[in-house]
């Protein structure tokens, strides 16, 4: 949404600064509508390139924000439950996503600090039986 509202953004911008060019550098005595009539005409190729650009911009942007933002998502959530005392997964990335190194940490990290891990299987961790989670009794 927000790389769209960029580019319109954009395309006005430059829609005004064109008509601004031709007012006060190509055609001064001109009134103001013929101006705007001129610049108009003159910026449809140009509009139409971006439209027809703008899927390909913003499918790119979001490739790029997911690989990003779906490894920081992942670390989180296994986060989440190393801090609620769940047994954790070890992170993997998929190829081409950026922060590789770090799933790598947090694999060494929970390994030495003796986390309980569960098989890497892709799948959602799930969360343990209610009496696996009851508190102990203390014992006199």
């Amino acid at each position: 949404m927000t790389v769209g509202l960029h580019w319109v953004a954009f395309i006005l911008c430059n829609l005004l600064g064109l008509l601004l060019w031709v007012r006060l550098f190509e055609s001064p005595e001109l009134e103001w509508g013929e101006v705007a009539s001129r610049a108009v005409g003159r910026f449809v190729p140009f509009l139409i390139v971006s439209l027809v650009l703008l899927p390909a911009f913003v499918f790119d942007t979001l490739k790029m924000t997911h690989r990003f933002a779906g490894p920081i998502s992942r670390l989180r959530a296994e986060m989440k439950r190393a801090c609620d005392g769940l047994p954790v997964r070890d992170l993997k990335f998929r190829g081409n996503d950026y922060w590789r190194e770090i799933a790598t940490g947090f694999n060494e990290l929970t390994r030495r600090a003796g986390l309980e891990r569960l098989p890497s299987t892709g799948e959602p961790a799930t969360e343990p039986a209610a009496a696996d989670t009851a508190p102990a009794a203390p014992s006199e």
